[in-house]
C-alpha cells in the first residue's frame, strides 16, 4: 500500500532570490510583498520596473494556481537582448502527482497524459540522474489566457509575447515512493528564455526529496510546511 502524499515531508532546494508567491492569503499580500522585496534592490530598477516585475509575478500566480503546488514562486533576474541586459521573471511549480497502480503500466507514461493540456510541445527528451532514476524533459509554448492578455502593454515586461510563453517541464519519480512522480513547470515571458530557464527548473526538479528526519535535512534544501507559512525573506516555515 502506498503512503498518502500528505504524510509525507518534502524538501526541495530554492534559489538565491527565490519569491514564494503561492502562499499569500489575496493579492494585497502579495503585492505588498513583492514591493518590499523589490525595493531591496531599489537602485535597479525604475517605478515603472518596479510595477512591472510585481505586476509580473501576480500574474503568474493567476496563471499557475489552478494547481495544488509544494513551491510556487518567482525569480527576478536579467538576461541579454539586443546587445544590453533586461530584467525577467521566471515563474516554478514544484508538485507531485500520484499515478494510480495499474499492475504493469508505466507510472511515467500515465503522468505524461497530463502535461499536454499545458500548452503546445516543441521536444520531449528523456534522462537518466546517478541514482538510476530516469525522468523527462518537455520544452513547450503557452499563451498567457486572460491573467496576462489584459495587461496593458505599458504594464508589462517589454519582452513578454502572450502566445508563445516560454515553458520547461521535468517528470521526475520522487526517490524511494513508488508511484509518486514528481513535476516541476518552469514559465518564461517569451520562448527564448526557456533555455536559460531551464537550468533553474531542472536543478529544483532533482533536488525534490522525501526527508525522514528534518534534522538531516541538507542547508541548502527547505522544508515544506503544511501550514504554508510565509516568512519575511519569502521561505515558507
Amino acid at each position: 500500500m502506498s503512503l498518502p502524499v500528505e504524510s509525507l515531508t518534502f524538501a526541495t532546494g530554492l534559489p538565491p532570490g527565490w519569491l514564494e508567491i503561492g502562499a499569500h492569503e489575496d493579492e494585497e499580500a502579495l503585492r505588498g510583498f513583492l514591493a518590499a522585496q523589490i525595493a531591496a534592490d531599489a537602485d535597479a530598477y525604475t517605478a515603472e520596473q518596479e510595477q512591472a516585475l510585481v505586476d509580473a509575478c501576480v500574474r503568474a500566480r493567476e496563471l499557475m494556481a489552478d494547481r495544488a503546488w509544494l513551491h510556487l514562486g518567482c525569480v527576478v533576474t536579467q538576461v541579454p537582448r539586443d546587445e544590453t541586459w533586461v530584467s525577467t521573471v521566471w515563474s516554478v511549480g514544484i508538485g507531485v502527482l500520484r499515478v494510480p497502480d495499474f499492475g504493469d503500466v508505466d507510472p511515467m507514461a500515465v503522468a505524461q497524459r497530463g502535461v499536454a493540456h499545458l500548452g503546445a510541445v516543441d521536444s520531449v527528451r528523456e534522462f537518466a540522474l546517478a541514482d538510476g532514476r530516469e525522468g523527462m524533459l518537455f520544452g513547450m509554448r503557452g499563451t498567457a489566457g486572460p491573467a496576462l492578455s489584459e495587461v496593458p502593454p505599458d504594464q508589462r515586461l517589454p519582452q513578454l509575447d502572450p502566445d508563445a510563453l516560454g515553458m520547461y517541464v521535468v517528470l521526475l519519480p520522487v526517490a524511494g515512493v513508488p508511484g509518486l512522480v514528481g513535476i516541476t513547470v518552469g514559465v518564461a515571458p517569451n520562448v527564448e528564455e526557456r533555455g536559460p530557464m531551464s537550468v533553474l527548473a531542472g536543478e529544483m526538479a532533482a533536488s525534490l526529496h522525501v526527508v525522514d528526519d528534518s534534522a538531516s535535512t541538507p542547508r541548502d534544501a527547505v522544508l515544506i510546511d503544511t501550514t504554508r507559512t510565509v516568512l519575511p525573506h519569502g521561505f515558507l516555515e
